[in-house]
């Protein structure tokens, strides 16, 4: 007896929850159906006349109901109500969904209008709609054309020894930078070896010094649309065992070794030198040029800043910004091989909900077509996809991963200084990025409920939300992007959220289009190296590193 009635009360249970969601599914389907004509009509400027829609509708509007009311009639007690509900939002009910429920009912022997059949049904006619979307989803994979991105660097030996000659210089210099700790004098002897290595730069150029940041201008004909091109001078403090001296800038395997080399001396020297070579020429740029280089850029200073607030207080707007961020990725993505010209165009700030932002979705659908069929078959149908890729995503890229979540990375920390003795106190240091779903306080306050249920206490020693994305529609953006067509023939350009943070954020209270890219190569060795060991960059990449800005520059 009480076996039957919880089967009673399941089954009335189950009766309302289907009824609940059906209805609530059928009424939205109804909605979209019936206003998506009207909502494109209207944001199309062509609104149909209603009258017209009703009369049409009136002459075959008996017809159809009639024929909807009796396939409900009929179809409803074989299907039961929630195959009923799901096989009448999916559509196609003589060809596929009828034969699919009746299949499965004779397979199973259960009988209608029993709970069981209502159950075997449902799961049949979802089982052949997943079908139907997978077949869609094939479909669409086997018309998207497959392409490849086609850029490799040009050989240019005697550029590439000039220039990795200078960088080389940059990097034996030591510019490491220390949390809370200013060297305006340091910074200021490294001032005089890029003196040395670019002497128009230096001595034709307004500059402004201030705590060994540098801000350049280069005059224009025109001050209506000013870019700014930056690249920082300090680097993180080199540890562990290096195959080169981190400060050596030795030049060999047709690279250039050292800390800072490819982060970010390479494009400091690639700007310069761009400068330095359109000077010779006598070349007067149609706008004005700022080189902007702070010295704090590793820890978050006020190097940056007090650029910014320079050019506030000379009412300067920049039409565009170039920092470091992205770059030319060899395969971006595991499974999408090829160079790749990574734009970044958002930078996360400084447990969490997992969720594809519309900027990384857009860089999964370029990259598409350049991606094995497998890959190609998920990134080509995110509509049917998107619920469980960030899920996944980390177990394909550690990068493609952090674009969908905020990260957490314990980086410090301390105890006792002692082998045999209780440390008083204990703490470990944690470095956050903040994705934009998910923003900063949302975020905070998860670690500080974390920290609470395990009695610890939690200090900000300093926080950033996320900045906004820089608007890939703009005039600013699309000159940027033919800079990079024009500069790297054959390349396919991707906007991208970057994972780590930069000065180009403190800009944006000036700036609309700020964008993260440094043109030159990123392997896998050169990912490695950025704040770890045998930091290096490829010399190949350099002659393109220079001719890059100089493109941007003559393209103002």
């Amino acid at each position: 007896m009480d076996r039957d009635t919880n089967h009673e009360e399941y089954r009335k249970s189950f009766q309302k929850r289907t009824h609940l969601i059906g209805r609530t599914m059928s009424a939205i389907t109804l909605i979209m159906l019936v206003g998506a004509p009207f909502a494109i009509g209207a944001y199309l400027g062509a609104f149909p006349n209603i009258g017209a829609v009703a009369r049409a509708f009136l002459s075959v509007g008996l017809v159809w109901t009639v024929s909807s009311v009796v396939e409900f009639l009929v179809y409803t007690p074989m299907l039961g109500a929630g195959g009923g509900y799901l096989a009448y939002i999916t559509g196609n009910l003589i060809n596929m969904k009828i034969p699919c429920a009746m299949n499965a009912r004779d397979i199973a022997g259960t009988k209608t209008g029993t709970l069981e059949n209502e159950i075997i049904s449902t799961l049949a006619i979802a089982t052949s709609s997943l079908v139907t979307m997978l077949l869609i989803a094939l479909i669409k994979t086997l018309l998207t054309p497959s392409l490849v991105s086609e850029y490799h660097p040009a050989t240019s030996l005697e550029r590439e020894k000039l220039y990795s000659e200078k960088l080389s210089q940059m990097v034996r210099f030591d510019t490491v930078s220390h949390s809370d700790v200013y060297e305006p004098d340091k910074y200021r002897d490294f001032h005089k070896v890029l003196a040395s290595l670019f002497p128009h730069v230096f001595s034709r150029l307004e500059l402004t010094e201030t705590e060994g940041n540098l801000l350049f201008l280069w005059k224009g004909k025109s001050s209506e649309k000013p870019v700014v091109l930056m690249s920082h001078q300090d680097t993180v403090p080199p540890e562990g065992s290096w195959l080169h001296d981190p400060f050596s800038g030795d030049i060999e395997d047709g690279k250039v070794w050292g800390r800072g080399a490819s982060d970010t001396k390479c494009s400091l020297m690639g700007f310069f030198q761009a400068v330095e070579e359109l000077l010779e020429t006598g070349y007067v740029p149609r706008q004005d040029v700022y080189l902007s280089s702070s010295c704090t850029e590793e820890w978050s200073g006020n190097g940056c800043p007090s650029l910014v607030e320079i050019l506030k207080k000379r009412s300067v707007k920049p039409y565009l910004v170039c920092d470091e961020g992205g770059g030319i990725i060899k395969s971006p993505v595991a499974g999408i091989p090829g160079n790749f010209a990574m734009v970044g165009i958002l930078e996360k700030g400084k447990m969490f909900k997992k969720k594809l932002l519309p900027e990384v979705s857009f860089m999964f659908r370029s990259l598409a077509p350049y991606a094995g069929f497998g890959l190609k078959f998920v990134l080509c149908n995110l509509w049917l996809f998107k619920p469980v890729l960030p899920s996944i995503l980390s177990a394909v890229s550690a990068q493609a991963g952090a674009m969908t979540k905020t990260t957490v990375a314990f980086t410090r920390q301390s105890g006792s200084e002692a082998f045999n003795s209780m440390p008083q106190k204990a703490t470990v240091s944690a470095n956050i990025r903040f994705i934009p779903h998910q923003g900063m306080e949302e975020s905070l306050e998860i670690l500080r409920k974390t920290a609470a249920k395990y009695e610890l206490s939690m200090d900000i020693v300093e926080a950033r939300d996320f900045t906004r994305a820089a608007n890939i529609k703009s005039e600013a953006y699309q000159l940027f992007l033919r800079a990079i067509d024009k500069t790297f023939p054959g390349i396919v350009s991707i906007p991208y959220v970057m994972v780590g943070a930069s000065d180009a954020r403190f800009y944006q209270d000036i700036c609309d289009t700020v964008v993260r890219f440094a043109p030159v190569i990123y392997g896998p060795e050169q990912m490695d190296g950025i704040h770890g060991i045998n930091e290096n960059i490829e010399t190949v990449c350099l002659p393109g590193c220079v001719d890059f800005y100089k493109n941007l520059i003559c393209a103002l």
